[in-house]
């Protein structure tokens, strides 16, 4: 057990990234989380309450580092002000969505300031124009992608010897997800059953209404149910009109060596380097695209799982490097 005191702050009842680092980084995690509803209206109360419970534990308990996710972009501003009444040196963990997502397009310029005081910048990408926008800012920065997960053997062992007919869309109904797509290609394929995952409040209801007999709207699954789904699929397809995003759900079917059909989008071919088939947002690409697996299953799977050893190592040299910058951080202050 390390002797440093890391607290790891993120403003969310549940975050998996930080999550993950602060059990690798041996953090204390704080997860900074008032009135449940996301109003848009209730900001201007929910984040001076969180503002004040993040300080009320620093001050209480005073780790030697914190490392504090940059979503919303008003946490990072508000360790950024405790470090200039305290000292205390921080790291800021920065995702996609915060710096190219419309919805937080406005804060650039405050996560350009942030980012400067910060004593060093993670960046949840493998994309090194990431790394050279904050490095214009004169902020110090490196690249690292989520963690790998940690999965059972017996459920990766499922995961090899599934010969179910099953293949499984991982989603949240956002505005960057064509699903449709998904009902017209399934009717292609009577014989297979196709399992979409979110929570289906958020979905278009017509969709819901009258899908084809082998699709499932199966709801937001949680652990073991949603891990078991994966496993149980052929392949794992994940949409996004988002060309910058790297996405968690494609991350999770390679972590489980599962074959990825996605959207053929730059970030996406840069990282998925193996194991995957890319599809243009019509039925007929996916339909070529499972075709195409079906046809040469072997193939894709080998690669995944060899895509997935060359990722945790990149990983893992990433992280090694995260935890040297973090004890000298530590060891200046």
């Amino acid at each position: 057990m390390s002797s440093r005191k890391i607290a790891a702050v993120v403003w969310a009842r549940h975050e998996a990234r930080t999550e993950a680092f602060a059990e690798r980084l041996e953090a204390k995690l704080y997860n900074i989380s008032v009135l449940k509803d996301k109003r848009p209206y209730l900001v201007p109360i929910r984040y001076p309450i969180q503002w004040f419970q993040t300080w009320h534990v620093l001050f209480r308990d005073k780790p030697d580092l914190v490392f504090v996710t940059n979503s919303p972009p008003i946490a990072g501003l508000c360790v950024m002000v405790y470090k200039w009444l305290t000292k205390l040196p921080f790291v800021l963990d920065n995702h996609g969505p915060s710096l190219y997502n419309a919805k937080w397009g406005w804060t650039l310029p405050l996560q350009r300031f942030t980012s400067r005081f910060a004593d060093l910048n993670t960046i949840c990408s493998h994309q090194e124009k990431f790394k050279t926008l904050f490095e214009s800012w004169g902020s110090k920065a490196m690249l690292i992608a989520n963690p790998p997960k940690q999965l059972s053997a017996e459920l990766l062992q499922q995961s090899a010897q599934t010969t179910e007919k099953h293949f499984t869309y991982v989603g949240t109904f956002g505005s960057d997800e064509p699903v449709e797509i998904i009902l017209e290609a399934a009717k292609q394929f009577p014989d297979y059953t196709f399992s979409i995952l979110g929570n289906t409040s958020l979905a278009n209801p017509e969709w819901l209404k009258d899908p084809p007999a082998n699709v499932k709207f199966t709801g937001y699954l949680r652990k073991d149910e949603y891990w078991g789904q994966l496993a149980r699929a052929r392949a794992v397809i994940v949409l996004t009109t988002h060309d910058n995003s790297l996405s968690g759900a494609a991350q999770d079917a390679l972590f489980i060596n599962k074959p990825i059909i996605i959207s053929d989008q730059s970030a996406l071919r840069e990282y998925f380097t193996g194991g995957t088939l890319f599809i243009d947002h019509t039925p007929e690409s996916l339909q070529t695209a499972i075709e195409t697996l079906l046809a040469d299953e072997g193939r894709y799977k080998q690669e995944i799982r060899e895509l997935n050893e060359r990722v945790k190592t990149k990983w893992a040299e990433a992280f090694e490097l995260l935890q040297t910058k973090i004890n000298t951080i530590i060891r200046k202050n």
